[in-house]
Parts: structure tokens; C-alpha cells; sequence
């Protein structure tokens, strides 16, 4: 999705490259890291397909498992050139 429409139609500012809407991923056209920002956003939508975070469920364990799960999503990406 272009900048301009990306940011409009989100309604985030610049510093912002993917989000996850419902069911739904978008990734600013110009991501520099677009399957590392999939993988993210995947993670949430997944836990929104399965209601995690929702009724009193720790939002703070589930932003740490999505980091967990992108670390080694890269890990994995590294390990694999050599």
C-alpha cells in the first residue's frame, strides 16, 4: 500500500510500516523488512482469530511473544544464508 494511502486510511504517522487490523494484515508498500513485518502482524492476527488479549487476557505476554516469535523468525533467516 502506498505511503500516502497507507497513512490515511490507518490513520498512523510515519514511523509506522504494518498493521493489523481484525483479520486483516497491511504493509507500507516501501517496508524495508516486509516477511519480518509479516511474520509480526501475523502473530497478532493470529491471536485476534483466537481471541487472545481479549477479556482481561495480558496484552504485555503477547507483545513479548510476538517479539520472541520475530527474533527468531530473523534468527532462523541469518542462519540460513551461511
Amino acid at each position: 500500500m502506498g505511503d500516502d494511502l497507507f497513512e490515511s486510511y490507518l490513520g498512523v504517522d510515519k514511523s509506522v510500516v504494518a498493521k493489523q487490523v481484525g483479520n486483516q494484515i497491511y504493509v507500507r508498500n516501501g517496508s524495508q523488512s516486509m516477511l519480518s513485518d509479516l511474520v509480526h502482524e501475523g502473530t497478532h492476527m493470529l491471536d485476534y482469530n483466537n481471541s487472545f488479549g481479549i477479556n482481561g487476557a495480558s496484552t504485555w505476554h503477547g507483545k513479548n511473544r510476538h517479539i520472541f516469535m520475530n527474533d527468531n523468525f530473523n534468527s532462523d533467516r541469518r542462519q540460513s544464508r551461511i
